[in-house]
């Protein structure tokens, strides 16, 4: 790049007033700011002195100045690329501040040509190739570069004709993927990201909603195929199942074959990729098919603001509802004041909306009616106007004079300005804007009725999400609440109804379960109530009142541990949690102090026994022999409140192996775990090896006692207390362990229990209650237990021998 001082220097073969040309060109520059109709002048001048290089398109005239060609091909937003160019020319920082500094050497001005009616990728071609002369004229100059195409399917057609044609190409709006392809598209570039962008905003949408199953619906051409590709790729990331079919309205049969497989399929959330003409016939074939309206959310991807369609059947009172509620995925560009200050500038400059009006081949009435102000309104239109500053800033920063395609892009992807869409800044790779430079917004959009088109129907959208993709996961956030078809906030369902077995306990079986345990509850309260009555019978005192209410507390906690296994949905996740743990806290502690009991009543009859066939006297005092049962106690309450704590027992839904077509388990079965599944065994553990003293000490002190001639016999009934309730736990808990219905678990875990309180209760109950009124029995000739003292005062056991006592 050189000075224009430098430049307007005479060279050796040019005479000495070019100098006196680059001074007038200088004041004639800045007398006609704005004014396009200079440049063109020059070009149609036949006495302008013209040096241009080979391989390059840039032209030197009269010693003094560069120019260069640029060609505008989009359809609809070509203004933006005519005031890039005006502000470019002008070296007007009215949008890109810092302009001015960075053209303050530059000698490069540039004309534009606006191609609008391109339609499909063939008139395209057609149009760059007769615009691209063999031998370029000052008049007939050949581009530089194209600001186009406005779709991805004609922008590739451009740039393979472009590389073919050292051609550099900017498209403001193609999304496409296979764009980043250096090898098939060598000059292409865009400020905008492809529609991996709006794929993985659309993802990180749906996961903030909690969704796991889509549809994507995608046009059947090269765009809607790549655009369904990375939407896959990122939902799979995500965890995301997509159905995606295609669709081509050409083919009437294949448009209905494509929306009834979306019926099928049963999604509710539907992922649009396609054009936003086709939106029309879209809602045409999905309102009657019942995909679209209440209970579905359509979102579409890369849509712009502003979309209007027509039904084909003229009813757009009941189009009205189908379409409202739509999702759109628009990149989220804050407005800039500076363009809008460039747009009231250009409303108040007539002739340069004439010469506007003059180039373009768009019909300029409805914008001449709206004071231009409809084609600049939108996000299309900014894009526009930062592809044609890039390549205007590439070509005034390029290393060359007379630079070449090749020196062009790469001065491109060097490029970084503060456009009106945010930092522009290019992938020095694949020539594609950063990610990272952008962010997305989820537009809700409402339908109404066109107000100059009465079968037409237009979109007010509301900005609803903003979704930054800079952070490694995405960030969502909200903006206002969606609204969805049903003119509500209450987000539909993406899946038909799960039709699950739950596996849920019938009312049979729990009426099975909890009868037993209401049964062994009241008879645990009987038998108590009956002790305490009747504490003052020998039948009693001989068995001491204080260790048969320990044996109704613990049955009694035993068989109301029945009741929490009885919890299931639809009671709360609390009451849930709760139940899970409350089952162990009351077995456990039920369990010790049963086992105590006996194992303390065994020891003490056995002691007792001893003493007398030693012919010594002892006293045994309860709180003798009711510290096993506090040691055992405490260490039960110590392991079950540090479980609680760490790792306590949640309810949850497990599922089985089937599923239905969307992977949902068809049959689940609700149980207890711990988060931390180690914990919860080694706490398990624990309890189980606690307990198993009290159940080792006291099967050893029965069976010790089982053919001592006690009175009452009670050490008989002791061993057959002790030996039912063995052989009821060695059989029932590994049926327990093995069952896996919930059902099955719970009658089996209640009989088990509740013979558990009957091998207890029955044996040392039942002869006590037979034998209340009987008279004391005879003297025997063996040794045996001659007095229990009970006494409130004493509270304790003597034992002597009918050996005479020496005085």
């Amino acid at each position: 790049m050189r000075r224009i001082s430098e430049l307007s220097q005479p060279r050796a073969a040019a005479p000495n007033s070019n100098k006196k040309r680059s001074s007038e060109f200088g004041r004639r520059r800045i007398r006609s700011l704005g004014n396009f109709t200079y440049f063109d002048d020059i070009r149609n001048s036949s006495s302008a002195k013209v040096e241009m290089r080979q391989g390059s398109a840039v032209q030197r005239v009269n010693d003094s100045f560069r120019m260069a060609h640029l060609l505008s091909m989009i359809a609809t937003v070509d203004l933006a690329s005519l005031l890039a160019v005006q502000h470019f020319n002008d070296r007007s920082g009215v949008v890109v501040a810092d302009l001015p500094e960075r053209l303050r050497d530059c000698d490069l001005y540039l004309t534009v040509e606006l191609v609008n009616r391109i339609g499909t990728p063939k008139i395209g071609v057609s149009k760059l190739l007769e615009r691209l002369p063999s031998n370029p004229t000052l008049a007939n100059p050949r581009p530089i570069g194209i600001v186009g195409a406005g779709n991805s399917v004609t922008s590739k057609a451009l740039a393979i004709i472009g590389g073919v044609n050292n051609l550099v190409q900017c498209s403001p709006s193609a999304t496409s993927p296979d764009l980043d392809d250096r090898s098939t598209h060598p000059y292409f570039t865009r400020p905008t990201p492809t529609n991996l962008g709006s794929a993985r905003a659309a993802v990180e949408y749906y996961k903030f909603l909690g969704v796991t199953h889509v549809a994507s619906l995608h046009v059947g051409d090269v765009y809607g195929q790549e655009f369904e590709k990375v939407f896959i790729e990122q939902a799979e990331k995500a965890g995301i199942d997509v159905f995606s079919v295609s669709f081509d309205l050409h083919d009437e049969q294949h448009a209905e074959d494509a929306f009834r497989q979306l019926k099928n399929s049963g999604r509710r959330y539907i992922f649009g990729m396609f054009y936003e003409d086709n939106l029309g016939r879209i809602s045409d074939l999905a309102a009657p098919a019942g995909i679209m309206g209440k209970n579905y959310f359509w979102m579409l991807g890369e849509a712009s603001d502003d979309i209007n369609l027509k039904p084909s059947d003229g009813d757009v009172k009941s189009r009205l509802k189908d379409v409202n509620g739509m999702g759109r995925v628009v990149l989220h560009i804050p407005a800039s004041e500076r363009f809008n200050a460039a747009l009231d500038s250009f409303r108040q400059d007539k002739e340069l909306q004439e010469y506007y009006i003059s180039k373009t081949e768009i019909n300029t009435t409805r914008l001449v009616k709206a004071n231009f102000t409809n084609v600049l309104a939108t996000d299309f239109a900014l894009f526009n106007y930062d592809a044609a500053m890039a390549i205007c800033l590439a070509a005034s920063e390029a290393d060359q004079e007379f630079f070449s395609a090749s020196d062009l892009y790469e001065s491109i992807l060097r490029t970084k300005f503060n456009g009106v869409t945010g930092q522009v800044e290019f992938d020095n790779t694949t020539g594609t804007r950063y990610l990272s430079n952008v962010r997305y917004k989820i537009f809700n959009s409402f339908s109404y009725p066109d107000p100059e088109d009465g079968a037409g129907i237009i979109f007010r959208s509301t900005e609803s999400a903003i979704i930054d993709l800079t952070p490694a996961g995405g960030q969502v956030e909200i903006v206002a609440p969606f609204r969805y078809a049903d003119n509500t906030t209450s987000q539909p369902i993406f899946l038909p109804l799960q039709l699950e077995n739950e596996n849920l306990i019938p009312p049979w079986a729990l009426g099975i379960g909890l009868g037993f345990s209401g049964i062994m509850i009241i008879m645990s309260i009987a038998w108590a109530i009956w002790t305490y009555v009747n504490r003052g019978q020998r039948v009693v005192r001989a068995s001491q009142p204080c260790f048969l209410l320990m044996l109704c507390i613990g049955t009694f906690l035993v068989a109301s541990s029945i009741v929490p296994t009885s919890f299931q949905e639809p009671m709360n996740d609390l009451t849930l949690n709760i139940g899970c743990m409350m089952f162990p806290w009351l077995a456990c502690l039920g369990f010790v102090t049963a086992f105590s009991a006996l194992f303390t009543k065994n020891r003490r009859i056995n002691k007792i026994y001893r003493s007398a066939r030693a012919c010594q006297r002892v006293t045994i005092k309860p709180r003798h022999v009711i510290k096993p049962f506090i040691v055992f106690f405490a260490l039960n309450v110590t392991i079950l409140t540090t479980w609680t704590v760490i790792a306590p027992r949640k309810w949850k839904r497990v599922a089985t192996a089937g599923v239905d077509e969307y992977g949902r388990s068809t049959e689940t079965y609700g149980t207890c775990g711990s988060d931390n599944d180690t914990l919860a065994k080694l706490f398990g553990s624990l309890l189980a090896i606690a307990n198993a003293f009290p159940v080792f000490f006291s099967a050893y002190e029965s069976f010790r006692g089982r053919n001592l001639p006690t009175e009452f016999n009670e050490s008989r009934y002791l061993f057959a207390s002790m030996t039912s309730l063995l052989e009821t736990l060695l059989i029932g808990l590994p049926i327990i362990f093995i069952a896996v219905k919930p059902t099955a678990i719970f009658l089996v875990r209640a009989g088990v229990l509740c013979l558990a309180c009957l091998a207890i209760l029955f044996p040392l109950f039942i002869p006590k209650w037979l034998r209340r009124s009987r008279p004391d029995p005879e003297t025997r000739r063996l040794p045996m237990i001659s007095k229990i003292s009970s006494t409130a005062e004493e509270k304790q056991l003597t034992s002597v021998s009918h050996a005479p006592k020496d005085e």
